[in-house]
């Protein structure tokens, strides 16, 4: 298991895998879970060192792992969200690969309708994501478009990565 960052929704994640498979396997399931610690480049070592170690099935938890799975071998099996990391935009729900898995695209027309609802007047929104995670910006295109449906304005906040979090938050607010 390559994980990008310890983070709730992700160690959620790889916990699920991890149950699912001991449920199904009992004893006969052994795991490496690695930490890329937010690295695209750790996360590159860790994959071919997998790869190296023969195992048979690679858990690629975020975006990053997954570009690093798929580099790092044709042969063994990756699970996650592919579509967007691996830039297929014909999306038929095979990827043709040895790539399978998941979404955890959140409903995003969902989340403007709450943000309508909670906040009626609203007349601008800024929008932050990581533009080093190619399904960050995806997101943010698909809210730009139900926003946009609606006529309501929005300002793209980009970081690239975490310690650009706070100065972009506190600027944010000022510039809406």
């Amino acid at each position: 298991i390559c994980q990008l960052v310890e983070h709730e929704a992700l160690d959620a994640a790889t916990q699920g895998f991890q149950d699912a498979l001991k449920e199904k396997l009992g004893d006969n399931v052994k795991f490496d879970l690695q930490n890329a610690q937010g690295e695209q480049t750790t996360a590159a070592t860790i994959c071919n060192g997998f790869v190296s170690d023969g195992v048979d099935l690679i858990l690629a938890n975020a975006t990053s792992p997954l570009q690093s799975a798929a580099a790092a071998t044709t042969s063994i099996p990756s699970v996650t969200d592919y579509a967007t990391a691996l830039e297929i935009s014909d999306w038929s729900g095979a990827t043709g690969r040895n790539i399978s898995g998941t979404s955890d695209l959140a409903p995003i027309e969902e989340q403007e309708a709450m943000l309508k609802e909670l906040f009626p007047d609203v007349k601008q929104v800024g929008l932050l994501y990581c533009s080093a995670e190619a399904n960050s910006l995806y997101q943010i295109q698909l809210f730009e478009a139900a926003l946009d449906k609606d006529g309501i304005a929005y300002k793209e906040y980009a970081i690239a990565d975490t310690n650009e979090v706070q100065s972009v938050t506190t600027a944010a607010p000022g510039e809406c």
